[in-house]
């Protein structure tokens, strides 16, 4: 499946392309080019090999846009080529849509990306997006969806209903890759429980509204899961294969922001019903940001929260379903755009614990080194997280931007 995934991308990806370069003399286009290197931790003795330990890759984003009076059209095309053959080779369009400007209202269609929440690490109610795995295994970056959606906005707030004429199947890292939430064997083709398959039209709602100090946004969601259960099965031949079952679901979810000086207090919950059962999930954080640290331009927001989620299945089991975070970022506001994100997860149940790090900064007008660790230095043999626990990893990106004028 991944294969076909990647695929597929290129040849959307190479009709995004030419859509937004007709026209290309009147539009305005940003093209980004880099490099990246990524380093895999040792492996412990008794574990399954890993097809390899260090992987280079070439990536590349290309944003358009052009406008006509009330009217616009905008995309984003993502692609990236790796060795070793592996799946992280792949493209996909992450925008490529029309939109229309009536006030009060606006019109979409084509393909988006949306997101729905306010805190930091579990993103409890955002369920529009399937999780771009293969490019980031804890579901953080996201593929495009085909949509079409209105929103209308007033004093009274802003209100948001979409339509989705098709689904995404989610991709993953192939057998013997590092960085594979999924069972260790061969993916067969996907199951849906709706008869429409792919085609099930799905259908959300968001209504949204800031009255001072207060954010809050409430949503619904009906349609085909993006989180994938698996199920087990052979081949012809006789060998183990698993295929990626999207059920179907509902999903009510409310977030909430309170903003006090420095202090931000922020609340996500949501209630889902499949498979004739219902899940609840939360998750609550506080923030509190520093200006001007150390006499500096720069910036610091530490962030703790707290996320208990039942709901089945997770968008990486054993991953931030009864999980305490603590982190904090760092924002240069410099010449640089220098920023810093340190962020640690620890299990309450089974006694695991997860590291992230992100850092950037521009080491010329336009050039950007990028630098990203996941380590996972205490997994326990309960945790489902356990398939990941030998893939901590670090990896180097130099990238180069390219801008062209608008006209």
């Amino acid at each position: 499946m991944g294969r076909s995934m990647a695929n597929d991308g290129r040849a959307l990806c190479l009709v995004a392309a030419m859509v937004l370069a007709t026209g290309a003399r009147a539009s305005h286009c940003d093209l980004t080019a880099g490099v990246e290197a990524r380093r895999y931790s040792d492996q412990e003795a008794g574990v399954p090999p890993r097809d390899y330990r260090t992987l280079a890759s070439v990536q590349s984003e290309l944003s358009c846009s052009r406008s006509y009076g009330s009217q616009s059209v905008s995309g984003k095309v993502f692609g990236r080529w790796a060795q070793h053959g592996s799946e992280r080779t792949h493209g996909d369009i992450r925008e490529l849509q029309w939109l229309w400007t009536r006030e009060p209202f606006q019109f979409r269609a084509g393909i988006d990306r949306v997101f729905w929440g306010v805190t930091e690490f579990a993103h409890i109610v955002d369920v529009i997006n399937q999780a771009d795995i293969v490019e980031d295994p804890f579901g953080e970056t996201k593929i495009g969806q085909p949509m079409l959606s209105v929103t209308t906005r007033g004093a009274w707030g802003s209100l948001s209903i979409y339509g989705m004429p098709r689904f995404r199947v989610r991709g993953f890292p192939d057998v013997g890759e590092p960085m594979r939430p999924a069972p260790p064997f061969g993916l067969g083709a996907a199951v849906f429980e709706s008869r429409d398959g792919r085609r099930h039209l799905d259908g959300a709602m968001r209504y949204s509204r800031s009255q001072g100090p207060v954010d809050i946004g409430l949503s619904y969601f009906e349609g085909t899961s993006r989180d994938p259960k698996f199920l087990i099965g052979v081949t012809a031949s006789g060998v183990p294969e698993s295929h990626p079952y999207y059920e179907l679901m509902s999903q009510a979810g409310v977030d909430v922001q309170l903003t006090l000086d420095e202090w931000a207090f922020k609340f996500e919950g949501a209630r889902r019903h499949a498979a004739q059962r219902s899940r609840n999930a939360y998750t609550v954080g506080i923030e509190y940001a520093m200006v001007g640290i150390l006499g500096t331009s720069a910036d610091l927001i530490s962030i703790l929260e707290y996320v208990r989620d039942r709901r089945d299945p997770l968008p990486l089991p054993g991953f931030l379903d009864d999980d305490l975070e603590f982190g904090f970022r760092i924002a240069g506001n410099d010449s640089r755009t220098s920023e810093l994100k340190l962020g640690v997860t620890f299990d309450r149940r089974r006694d695991s614990r997860a590291w992230s790090l992100e850092f950037g900064t521009r080491i010329a007008a336009r050039w950007r080194l990028n630098a990203q660790a996941r380590v996972f230095d205490k997994v326990s043999p309960r945790d489902p997280l356990t398939v990941l626990k030998n893939d901590s990893y670090l990896s180097l990106s130099l990238v180069r931007y390219f801008l062209s004028p608008s006209q």
